[in-house]
């Protein structure tokens, strides 16, 4: 299994993406996001907004992946955010984490404006459309009991 760590990519474009995956080659991934906040020293909002975007993070991988499992961590430690997958698809994995990276880390780009609709959508109809199907519930109902 290979770690990804999404901050080490910032900056990475579509073809930096592509070679860093094509050079390691591997199906099997340990995908890291780290997590700054933490309970009772950021305000909720912040705690909100982290939980927040590791589900729309969580929820790109899923939507790629072969398999797929996620850790949620404790909202009082700085412990990251994590995402196992194995794909065999790498040209979906390189669009999913150029669509995060970009997402994450760009300022106004159409990228950029696209992750956070999806992660608005994703938040608002998560309670509300059965058919939606969810991945990182745990993630959204953190993100849930901050949003004051």
């Amino acid at each position: 299994m290979h770690t990804i760590n999404i901050d080490e990519l910032e900056g990475y474009d579509a073809n930096g993406i592509y070679a860093y995956i094509m050079l390691h080659n591997y199906e099997e991934y340990k995908i890291i996001f780290p997590k700054e906040t933490v309970k009772d020293l950021d305000v909720n909002f912040d705690v909100f907004w982290e939980y927040h975007i590791a589900a729309i993070i969580g929820q790109k991988f899923f939507e790629v992946a072969d398999t797929f499992a996620y850790y949620v961590p404790s909202i009082y430690k700085t412990q990251p955010f994590s995402f196992d997958i194995t794909i065999k698809a790498h040209e979906q994995l390189i669009d999913a984490l150029h669509f995060i990276i970009t997402g994450v880390f760009e300022k106004d780009t159409d990228i950029t404006i696209k992750f956070h609709e999806e992660a608005t959508k994703l938040f608002t109809e998560a309670f509300a459309n059965e058919e939606l199907l969810v991945a990182c519930w745990g993630l959204i109902e953190v993100a849930n009991r901050h949003i004051d």
